[in-house]
């Protein structure tokens, strides 16, 4: 018998190789054929044996008179079909297709490989070694070659949660044209370390300083990923005007104490958020009226608040009332919004208070005035009797406050009296002097020869703002029966008594007109 032939398994593992007995000769009756396996397990009677795994196969042929036997190996490839573990790499920001797979090391392959990805939902997603562009998730590889496929699996992740901003807290305006808004925010998900850049340049976390509009802010974390974010900053304003109006109470035509300011207001929402919970105060005014519950951009209110400030004597003595009222209301952020006032027809000749420059001023009318009256009494400084030169007129002051203001400093003048006394200090609206000053006059022979001593006394004394107010004498119980002086018709007259009386004496002595000694007629 010749060498037996044989054919190698294709595939590792597989039963697909054959064997055949080699050409037989000298065969005697009928050739009968036997192969065995290693295990001496018959596997075939024919010259001819397929579907054999790998091993060592033995023929033995027989005929009517003897056998021969030889051996074959059946071959397969080395190894079998083998996958190495596959890599995969993360999607670096949170829901973006930016992973990646990539198949583990092929061995033992037969013919060509080839390769198929599917996602969790059975889905292919590639068919090379390498798939990219791929969102988080599990990913299943099958390699197959001629022979059989190997399979395994790898996740794909991401950041635990998307790049996001919140804004904790935003402060808006709430002042007109001002810049007291701010942005804070908190940024979670992605990977830190963070960057920031607002539409404005700052590179900050929270920006602060800020006038209303829209600020943008990118994102972008440790692995670039970005997230855009939008914020608004409102801006909340009131304005408040008022305007004061002199109201005589009592309809005297004088500013006294008690007559009132009558305040009107008119408040305008100038922001670009409703306002609500309005309310107006006054340090120096009683309010009526309100809250206003609700004021919409833009809208103005006229009637709801009044003010009335009751005017005292120091208002009167100023000459103006000054007066400072406030609006507060609510913006969307239950946060305060104010204004203090300004007069929409300020008063231009009006002195300012550098104190309150937005004060609202209403003038008062100022009608200082004074009276003073004289009276002259005669006294008898002998007590002879007789009105003599040296005797006196002594004159008693009476001096009020006339008008409606405080006065100071005030002072008698006399040019024919001497004046003792004063100065006052200061003399109430209304209130009455009659003992601070006193006045003397020494009676001389004109005023005796005349009869009367016509005296006239100036008080002065200053307004609040150091102006003069004078006033010349009167008489309060005045001489009817004494004439006049054309040049002083408002002079004290004080009547002096006259007793005009004459006296002669008579001495005679005797001449002698002819000089002859002797007394003759003639």
């Amino acid at each position: 018998m010749a060498v037996s032939s044989k054919t190698d398994a294709s595939c590792f593992g597989a039963s697909t190789g054959s064997v055949t007995a080699g050409n037989v000769t000298g065969a005697v009756g009928t050739v009968t054929y036997s192969w065995k396996n290693a295990s001496n397990t018959v596997v075939g009677s024919t010259a001819s044996v397929n579907n054999l795994p790998a091993g060592t196969y033995t023929v033995t042929v027989s005929d009517s008179c003897s056998s021969q036997s030889n051996s074959v190996t059946v071959g397969q490839p080395a190894t079998a079909l083998a996958l190495a573990a596959s890599s995969k790499t993360d999607a670096s920001c949170f829901g973006a297709s930016i992973g990646s797979v990539t198949a583990g090391n092929v061995t033992g392959a037969v013919g060509t490989v080839t390769y198929s990805w599917k996602n969790a939902s059975n889905t292919v997603v590639g068919s090379t070694a390498s798939v990219n562009n791929l969102p988080a998730g599990i990913y299943t590889v099958t390699v197959s070659d001629s022979c059989s496929s190997q399979s395994n699996s790898v996740t794909v992740g991401q950041p635990a949660a998307p790049l996001s901003a919140t804004a904790i807290i935003i402060n808006n305006n709430n002042c007109a044209n001002c810049n007291n808004g701010s942005i804070n925010i908190t940024v979670t998900g992605g990977t830190s370390p963070y960057t920031f850049l607002w539409s404005n340049g700052s590179t900050l976390e929270d920006i602060s300083g800020l006038q209303n509009g829209n600020y943008t802010i990118e994102i972008t974390d440790k692995n670039g990923c970005k997230a855009n974010y939008n914020y608004a900053i409102s801006e909340s304003s009131i304005n408040i005007t008022k305007e004061g109006t002199y109201v005589d109470a009592n309809n005297d035509g004088i500013t006294n104490v008690g007559d009132v300011v009558s305040y009107n207001f008119v408040i305008k929402n100038t922001g670009n958020t409703t306002l609500t919970n309005i309310t107006v105060t006054d340090n120096n005014a009683t309010i009526s009226g309100g809250p206003i519950a609700t004021l919409a951009v833009g809208a103005t209110d006229a009637t709801t608040f009044s003010g009335s400030h009751i005017i005292t004597q120091e208002d009167i003595n100023t000459g103006y009332v000054y007066n400072l009222a406030t609006v507060t209301g609510k913006d969307p952020e239950n946060k305060s919004v104010t204004d203090t006032s300004s007069d929409p027809t300020p008063c231009t000749s009006c002195p300012v208070n550098p104190e309150c420059t937005d004060c609202t001023i209403t003038p008062l009318t100022q009608t200082p005035s004074i009276n003073i009256t004289k009276e002259g009494t005669y006294v008898d400084a002998n007590n002879d009797g007789i009105t003599n030169v040296g005797d006196l007129v002594s004159y008693n002051f009476v001096i009020k406050n006339t008008g409606n203001t405080t006065l100071t400093n005030i002072t008698v003048t006399d040019n024919n009296a001497t004046i003792s006394g004063g100065p006052i200090a200061t003399l109430a609206v209304g209130a009455t002097d009659a003992t601070t000053f006193s006045g003397s006059h020494i009676i001389t022979q004109e005023d005796i020869n005349t009869g009367y001593v016509y005296n006239l006394a100036t008080a002065t004394g200053k307004d609040p703002k150091g102006n003069p107010v004078t006033d010349t004498s009167s008489d309060p119980t005045p001489c009817t029966s004494c004439p006049v002086n054309p040049e002083c018709t408002d002079c004290t007259i004080t009547p002096l008594t006259q007793t005009p009386s004459i006296n002669i004496t008579k001495e005679g002595t005797y001449v002698d007109a002819n000089n002859d000694g002797i007394t003759n007629v003639g």
